[in-house]
């Protein structure tokens, strides 16, 4: 549409006192003319000029109306104009063919003066009204666009982005700035298009512009004149969308950027939250991470400490062990020093050696069993491997039936020689084991019995201690496996259990307690073969 303030019309014909006639009629009531005598020179002006409306003659030589409307309506600058026939040729089917190309109404000639004027008047101001309509709903659709992108973004640069190249694809014309103040480092983000701004001035801007919804600015400190409109976020001014324009912004235009605008503010709000939620999640990440390797820290020191706990409950025994054969070997050593001090031949009794050597074998032995207990408490990082069952149970009875002897309790073993293999730590394995054990004998202190079984299916391997101890009181059969619960009146950490409950949760498997006060308890540890 023509950009003059007065409507624009054409006038076709190549009869010329009839155009000027129409010149008259239409300049002196606010109409601005212009003239074409032939159809090649209407083409050029309405693509040149683009006339609010055309008046075209039908007959005309060289190339007839016909044949000039058929081509403006093929040019898609010129296609929307609208276009009345004037013309001598009036006959109903001349009517259909010109409406059939796209005419908007048909006037006989000779035209009457008002009737020509009224119909001028009706078919501009329904071109105008369209153009406005179809103006109106371009930016409702961009608007609306650019609301589904903004709410889609969670980067503050990415939203000035967005407003950038949307104003760039909707006014063409415009030269659109955004920028934004971050609210913890006060840095200033900011996109340019087209002329746009440089660094300084943005920050001249950013420092210059005042609370109002919509700046203009003066044109001062090299500034171009722009109109701002402000980015509120809980009512502080923190950026701006900054527009230049060689025309005044019309009511539809600000409307839109107002609208737009304050869509803006809410996504960089949403962006904004999003970022510390990002960092929040990250730092909640970081801190997880450092209070699960404390843990993981504490939770191996407390495995240790029981472990020790554990062999130290054994060390009397162990000691009893050692000094049994160990009796033999001295006193045998103390008749050699004496033979020697006294200067005797030393006298060497063939039934006397062989008791030193197989007491020497069994401390030796003893030795063995206690080093294979201990070898894996040394290490930093408890290993997992595939491992013999089996051997783990016989190993332990073997270091400790003797103290369970000394006590008055009978072993009762049946577990076969071989298992299928588990995955797990042997000396953990040996320490929830050897726990159970202890606490089975700290059970029964009058003596008793005590039945290692196992039991096999599909998947499992189960390993069952039955006692003949008092049993366990029903109100801490809940909370046995917790921290500090212990059914030991002295000497009791509370930590045995839980510990072994840990143990055996991390390798997969499960340890259950059934018990009968005075009649006993029966503790089963399940874990999965190896191949489970």
């Amino acid at each position: 549409m023509s950009s003059s303030p007065q409507p624009q019309i054409l006038i076709v014909d190549d009869n010329a006192p009839a155009v000027e006639m129409l010149q008259r009629l239409l300049s002196g009531n606010g109409y601005e003319v212009l003239k074409a005598y032939s159809g090649l020179q209407a083409l050029e002006l309405a693509e040149e000029r683009i006339p609010d409306l055309i008046l075209l003659d039908v007959m005309m030589p060289g190339m007839s109306g016909h044949d000039v409307i058929s081509q403006l309506k093929r040019n898609p600058k010129t296609a929307d104009i609208p276009i009345i026939f004037i013309t001598a040729k009036d006959t109903p089917a001349d009517i259909e063919e010109g409406f059939g190309l796209g005419a908007v109404d048909y006037i006989p000639k000779p035209a009457e003066p008002r009737e020509l004027l009224a119909r001028a008047r009706s078919k501009i101001e329904a071109k105008r009204l369209r153009d406005e309509l179809t103006r109106r709903n371009s930016e409702l659709e961009a608007l609306l666009n650019i609301s589904n992108l903004l709410n889609a973004s969670l980067e503050i640069s990415k939203v000035l982005e967005i407003i950038i190249h949307q104003f760039g694809a909707l006014y063409p014309l415009l030269q659109v700035t955004t920028f934004y103040m971050q609210q913890n480092s006060h840095e200033i983000i900011y996109f340019p298009l087209h002329a746009g701004l440089s660094n300084r001035q943005v920050t001249e801007l950013a420092a210059a512009f005042t609370h109002s919804d919509v700046i203009s600015t003066p044109h001062r400190n090299e500034l171009p004149p722009m109109t701002v409109f402000a980015l509120r976020i809980d009512g502080t001014v923190r950026g701006a969308i900054c527009v230049t324009s060689t025309e005044e912004l019309d009511d539809s235009q600000r409307l839109l950027i107002e609208n737009v605008a304050k869509q803006a503010s809410l996504a960089l709000r949403n962006a904004e939250l999003f970022g510390l939620r990002a960092h929040y999640a990250q730092e909640l990440e970081r801190t997880v991470a450092e209070r699960t390797t404390e843990l993981v820290s504490a939770q191996k020191l407390l495995i240790r400490s029981e472990k020790l706990a554990s062999v130290g409950r054994l060390a009397s025994a162990i000691a009893h062990e050692i000094n049994n054969p160990l009796t033999p070997v001295v006193l045998n050593l103390e008749l050699m020093v004496e033979d020697v001090q006294a200067n005797r031949e030393i006298n060497f009794n063939e039934i006397d050696i062989l008791a030193t050597y197989r007491s020497a074998q069994r401390i030796r032995r003893i030795l063995e069993r206690v080093l294979q207990f201990t070898r894996n408490g040394r290490e930093n990082k408890p290993a997992m491997d595939y491992v013999d069952l089996a051997a783990i149970l016989y190993n332990i009875i073997s270091l400790s039936k003797h103290y369970f002897v000394q006590n008055k309790i009978r072993l009762d073993v049946d577990i076969p020689e071989t298992l299928p293999p588990v995955l797990g730590n042997s000396d953990q394995l040996e320490q929830v084991f050897l726990n159970i054990m202890l606490n089975a004998k700290d059970a029964m202190e009058l003596g008793g019995t005590l039945a290692i079984r196992t039991i096999e299916d599909a998947d499992t391997v189960a390993v069952s201690f039955v006692d003949t101890g008092k049993g366990i009181e029903p109100e801490i059969m809940d909370t046995l496996f917790e921290p500090f619960t212990s059914t030991k009146e002295e000497n009791g950490s509370g930590l045995g259990l839980f510990v072994s409950y840990e143990i055996i949760n991390n390798h997969h498997g499960a340890i259950t307690v059934e018990s009968t006060p005075q009649k006993g308890t029966i503790f089963t540890v399940t874990l999965p073969k190896s191949g489970s």
